[in-house]
């Protein structure tokens, strides 16, 4: 999925995936302000803020280039071209290369902690209401 036409799939797919997920979060802000709770609300509102925050960003991962000058930054098919890569450069990928893999894994990152947090909230939320 890291070229043009399977890219472009999977873009619309994830796509698709977070605007479900951007519906969730409205629909539970609204839950949560339909109890008149001013401190659950704002807390809520906050929390629904940053998790959608990252939902929208997290499309971005598919802006990252992982084919640099046609090499592939990352899987199995890339091992004999990293290790010719490592041999040149003095056993480290360029900065450059390690700056592309970083922005790709962070916009993860971020979308899972995000989603981590919102579980928490809402479970938390649910339990405590019992």
């Amino acid at each position: 999925f890291d070229h043009y036409p399977a890219k472009a799939l999977a873009m619309a797919g994830m796509g698709f995936f977070l605007v479900i997920g951007l519906i969730f979060n409205v629909m539970f802000f609204i839950y949560v302000y339909l109890e008149r709770r001013l401190t659950t609300t704002v807390w809520s509102g906050i929390i629904v803020s940053l998790v959608t925050i990252a939902h929208v960003m997290f499309i971005n991962v598919f802006t990252v280039n992982l084919y640099p000058e046609g090499r592939r930054l990352h899987g199995i098919a890339a091992g004999d071209e990293l290790l010719e890569m490592a041999a040149v450069h003095e056993h480290s990928m360029p900065k450059a290369d390690i700056a592309n893999v970083e922005l790709h894994t962070k916009f993860y990152i971020l979308w899972l902690v995000a989603e981590i947090v919102f579980m928490l909230h809402i479970s938390g939320k649910f339990f405590a209401d019992g």
